[in-house]
């Protein structure tokens, strides 16, 4: 296991923190390049968006999303990846699920927020106005996704592929008995 008593190599903490910090830019250039597909093939999923110039508008979202996934990736995932290391459980599949679930809070704690305010408030009219309801609360949510997976798939290229974390992980696996058919 990869723990205190086991300190780690120079290269591996820079190949971590390189995969960190290439994860939120992942993420602004998926944002940019979604938006920009988006429009090219005339879907209108992000219809209200008051650029003339949809490069504009893919500047505009994708900086936005930037800030975000690394407010994201250096509040949630560096603490919960910095856990997972030290059980050994910094597997693709892991990495991809938390890289899910991270890539969408921001966006399902925005339109809560959003729900919030606007019922405190006696506007909540006004939530469709700002999020298109519940279209946009699920395009929101679902670009989180869309940019949180590869996003966190870059992480695991850089940081964790080949380095100690990912022998520790083929150590433990192969250390496992294999299980026959009908064992318990």
């Amino acid at each position: 296991m990869t723990n205190a008593a086991t300190p780690l190599s120079n290269r591996s903490k820079l190949r971590f923190g390189a995969g960190f910090l290439m994860a939120p830019l992942v993420a602004g250039a998926l944002t940019f390049l979604i938006f920009l597909g988006q429009w090219y093939y005339g879907l209108n999923v992000f219809p209200t968006t008051p650029y003339s110039d949809p490069v504009d508008g893919a500047a505009a979202l994708a900086s936005g999303v930037t800030v975000i996934a690394f407010i994201a990736t250096f509040g949630a995932a560096v603490p919960v990846v910095s856990v997972m290391s030290r059980r050994g459980s910094l597997s693709l599949r892991h990495v991809l699920i938390l890289g899910a679930i991270i890539g969408q809070a921001p966006f399902a704690l925005i339109v809560a927020a959003v729900v919030i305010v606007q019922t405190l408030t006696g506007s909540l009219s006004e939530v469709a106005r700002l999020w298109g309801g519940v279209f946009g609360t699920v395009r929101a949510i679902t670009l989180g996704v869309l940019i949180g997976v590869p996003s966190a798939g870059v992480f695991w290229l850089i940081g964790v592929r080949g380095s100690e974390f990912d022998r520790v992980r083929l150590t433990a696996k192969r250390r496992e008995p294999e299980r026959k058919l009908g064992d318990s």
